[in-house]
């Protein structure tokens, strides 16, 4: 009889070691899908798509747009203000992606790679572009996206240490 028991309890922490380590793994994948957090990715990639297009919609169509699309200068500074936020954003949006992994993951363990904050990134690459698009070359919005990329990784830093 204390035979039979002692599997029996044997098989309990089994079980036991089973489910947590089943509770782990669907705690694992709450946070890499982001439910936790309440965040519809599909919507915020929606979102960003339509906020980064308002924004190149604006720099070369806005309410108090100095382009005329007249002439031809006119209208290749429109292009650049068009261009240039997708060119710094895309660029901020790359290297958070692969830099934020690695900064995080120094100061918390295990850090996944997010989509959240790749949307994130490269709304920092638009918005710090934004200002001066129509009037800068595309190698200076590239330059723009570095610099939005490192505001925007510094920020998250400092935002965690907090």
């Amino acid at each position: 009889m204390e035979m039979l028991q002692a599997q029996k309890d044997k098989a309990y922490e089994i079980d036991e070691l089973y489910l947590y380590q089943v509770r782990k793994i669907i705690k694992r994948q709450l946070v890499q899908n982001n439910l936790e957090s309440g965040v519809d990715l599909q919507m915020m990639i929606i979102g960003t798509f339509s906020v980064t297009l308002c924004f190149c919609l604006m720099n070369t169509l806005g309410l108090n747009s100095q382009f005329d699309l007249i002439n031809q200068q006119s209208r290749y500074y429109a292009n650049y203000g068009f261009v240039n936020p997708l060119i710094s954003g895309s660029i901020s949006a790359i290297m958070t992606y692969f830099f934020k992994q690695k900064i995080m993951s120094l100061r918390n363990g295990n850090h996944l790679y997010d989509i959240r904050s790749t949307c994130n990134g490269f709304l920092a690459g638009v918005v710090g572009v934004s200002v001066g698009s129509g009037a800068m070359q595309p190698l200076f919005a590239f330059i723009s996206g570095i610099g939005a990329n490192v505001c925007y990784l510094l920020g998250c830093i400092m935002f965690r240490s907090f």
